[in-house]
Order: C-alpha cells, then sequence, then structure tokens
C-alpha cells in the first residue's frame, strides 16, 4: 500500500515539474524589477523579455537605474527564459564618467562596460586610453576580459582578398568573375571573363542572386547561390531579360527587377525558384513604398530609377543625422548615421528609448549596411567589418576593389 502511495506521489511531482518547466519555456513575456547594491549605490534593474510576434528579434531588456543615471542595453539569447539574470553590476563614478558593467549569471560576456559623461554613451573600447582610473577600474574587473574587444585577427589570403581565418558564419563577397566564400575561404568562377559593373546582383536571405554575365545585352537565366550549402542553381527566364535593367529592392523575401528597355517588371522568388512578370507598359509598374503598394507609369521607371524603401526603413526625422534605420518592431534598435568630417559616426538606441543613444564605430561610406540581432556588417574603405556588442569592431575581409566599385556585394546569414 506504502509503495502504491510513494509511486502516486512522485507520479504527481513528476507531472507537477513537467507544468512548471513547459510553462517557463512557452511563456512569450517576462518583466521584473528588482535591486542589487554595488559599495554604498543602490542599483535598480528593469528586465523584460518579449518573445516577438512579428520578427525573429526575442530579446531580453534591460534598464539599469544608478545614481541619477540611466543605461540601456538589449540582449539577444532567450537565456532559456530565466528571470533575474543579472547577478551583480560594478559601478564606476568619476568627474569624467559613470559607467557600469553586468554580471550574468551564466557568466556571459554580453556587452561591454557602458559609460557615459553626461553628452552621449560609450563603450569602454571605444575611450579605453581616457581615463587611467577607468583602466584601473576594468582591470580589477575578474569577470570582464578585455581581450575579446582586440580587433586585431589574422588574415589568410586567397587570390587577392584577406578574409579573417575565424569568421564562422555563412558568407559571400562577389568579385568580377563570381565570389568569395568567407566562411569556406573559396574563390568561386561563375563566369568566363570578368564582369566590373555588375549592377544585376543581390543578396536576399540566404540566397546570391546574379545574372548570366556570360550572355550579353540580355540573359535568359538567373543564377541563385544558396550561401549556406555552397549549391548553385537556375532561374530560367523566358523571355529574355535585358541587361538594361535594374534591381527595385526587396519586399518580404521576394526581389523585383524592372527591365527599362522592355518595360516589364518581375518577381524573383529564390527560394521557389521562380520568375513572374508583375507589371508591364500597360498594368504599370507596381512600386513599394511607406508600407502600401502604388502603380507608377512604366514610363517614370524607365526615366528614372524608382527603387523601394528598404526593410530597415522608418518615418523617423532628424536633421542631425543623413539615416536613420529601424531593425525589429517590438524589440530592437534604432541606428543612427551622422556625418562629420566625411567621416559616419554610427549611434544605436532601443526603440523604447531614443534619447540615450551610444556610440558604436565610424566608417567612410554607408552604401551596404547589413544587420543581424546586435550584429552590423558594412564596408569601410577597401574592408568588410562587422560590429557586435560582444567583440566590438572585427575586420572580417580586406579586398582592394571594395574602395573603388560600388557594385561589388556581400551578404551574410545565419541561421536563427
Amino acid at each position: 500500500m506504502k509503495t502504491k502511495i510513494s509511486k502516486y506521489i512522485i507520479s504527481i511531482l513528476f507531472i507537477l515539474i513537467f507544468i512548471r518547466i513547459s510553462y517557463l519555456f512557452l511563456r512569450n513575456k517576462i518583466e521584473n524589477k528588482y535591486e542589487l547594491k554595488y559599495n554604498d549605490y543602490l542599483i535598480k534593474v528593469e528586465e523584460k523579455y518579449e518573445k516577438s510576434k512579428t520578427d525573429n528579434l526575442d530579446a531580453y531588456n534591460y534598464k539599469i537605474l544608478v545614481d541619477n543615471a540611466e543605461y540601456n542595453f538589449q540582449i539577444f539569447d532567450n537565456l532559456y527564459k530565466q528571470e533575474k539574470n543579472i547577478k551583480k553590476i560594478y559601478y564606476y563614478d568619476n568627474s569624467d564618467y559613470k559607467c557600469i558593467y553586468p554580471i550574468f549569471k551564466n557568466k556571459k560576456q554580453y556587452i561591454d562596460i557602458i559609460c557615459t559623461d553626461s553628452k552621449e554613451y560609450n563603450y569602454y573600447h571605444n575611450i579605453n586610453d581616457k581615463s587611467e582610473t577607468l583602466q584601473e577600474f576594468a582591470k580589477n574587473i575578474k569577470e570582464y576580459n578585455e581581450n575579446q574587444y582586440d580587433n586585431i585577427k589574422e588574415l589568410e589570403e586567397i587570390d587577392n582578398v584577406k578574409i579573417t581565418k575565424k569568421f564562422d558564419t555563412f558568407g559571400f563577397m562577389s568579385n568580377y568573375k563570381g565570389f568569395y566564400d568567407l566562411k569556406n575561404k573559396k574563390n568561386v568562377q561563375l563566369f568566363k571573363k570578368d564582369i566590373y559593373n555588375q549592377t544585376l546582383n543581390y543578396f536576399l536571405d540566404k540566397y546570391y542572386i546574379v545574372a548570366d554575365y556570360n550572355q550579353t545585352y540580355e540573359f535568359d537565366k538567373l543564377i541563385i547561390v544558396d550561401m549556406t550549402t555552397g549549391k548553385q542553381k537556375e532561374i530560367i527566364c523566358y523571355p529574355k531579360i535585358s541587361f538594361d535593367s535594374y534591381i527595385q529592392g526587396e519586399v518580404n523575401n521576394e526581389l523585383y527587377l524592372y527591365d527599362k528597355k522592355n518595360k516589364k517588371q518581375y518577381k524573383i522568388n529564390p527560394s521557389k525558384l521562380s520568375i513572374e512578370e508583375i507589371g508591364n507598359y500597360e498594368k504599370g509598374i507596381k512600386i513599394y513604398k511607406n508600407n502600401e503598394w502604388t502603380i507608377e507609369k512604366s514610363s517614370n521607371c524607365s526615366n528614372n530609377e524608382i527603387l523601394f524603401e528598404n526593410k530597415y526603413y522608418t518615418n523617423m526625422k532628424d536633421n542631425t543625422y543623413e539615416k536613420i534605420e529601424k531593425l525589429g518592431t517590438e524589440l530592437g534598435y534604432y541606428y543612427f548615421y551622422k556625418l562629420e568630417n566625411e567621416t559616419y559616426k554610427i549611434y544605436r538606441s532601443t526603440i523604447d528609448n531614443t534619447e540615450d543613444k551610444i556610440y558604436l564605430f565610424e566608417t567612410k561610406t554607408i552604401n551596404q549596411i547589413k544587420y543581424y540581432k546586435a550584429e552590423v556588417y558594412y564596408i569601410d574603405n577597401d574592408e568588410l567589418k562587422k560590429y557586435s556588442d560582444t567583440n566590438g569592431t572585427e575586420v572580417i575581409a580586406s579586398f582592394k576593389e571594395l574602395e573603388f566599385n560600388n557594385t561589388i556585394k556581400f551578404g551574410v546569414y545565419k541561421k536563427s
């Protein structure tokens, strides 16, 4: 009898544990407020996890309040949906800077030391030569690894490009005969001769899409390369498309191309290996702007290149910045591009607090910008670079043609 009762109790316990674990993993929202102490300072933590309904930017959003200063950051890790993930916060205060450094329960270093001088926010790796006492503060944090932000990486030369040996993300960069596979350190040839002006090429999701430049004047196929496998496939184009065409943009992982000579618009779906004529002289040409479709005359699209707004477009206006882009919906970031002395300075804020911007990096051009969660990929002079909160700025590849030819494109892809 006792044995049966014991088995019954154990079964009930297992069921309760299963229900509890299921609840923890399946819940889509977490909100917590808690307090920590560092020396004589009381530090308030506001922690919010939210599973995005519209994109894959599931994240923890943190607001840290201490000594009349506020620090905002996000962690793109579901942390197994645990609560009160920060177990300790180091705090630094002198006449020049106030800084925090959070320690997470899982001991991962997600971000650098965050500092403010009352004018702007900065990560420590950008100002580590500004204050000896701040340097001492960083050295005395036993959990902090400053070497994580050492951006000097060993590069491996493959033909005319140098690629970092430790790049483990799926990534391609086009060249005059094909593309460089950055992860696998390969130069893949698609064309028989050098094509210096490849305007009909594009990276969309995990695919590289390029017209068959082995042909002249017009082409009857698009080459589709899967960045995750390197496999090449084709989309047959009938009737043929003129090389006097341009790419208008992307919407919902579909690419839109306009043939100026034949006054036809095409929708390309690389995952389905399909192409469809959706616009022409009679029907007009579809244009995507302000999250809406409108119809434009084909003659207008032939006389001027009418491009779609990119997927990071935001209607936020601020004359201080050359460009503002938004990544995410419920959670994510705004990126602010400020031009000073022919150099762009890039700042970032969380979506729910655009007042507190943190400086990230600078670059000479902002023609090609790619985002993945808290990572930014961009071209600076003749280098392809990556910014991340965990490592700062890193050089991925060096290719001298990048500085002179803006038809050289790059793409990166990470499985979510």
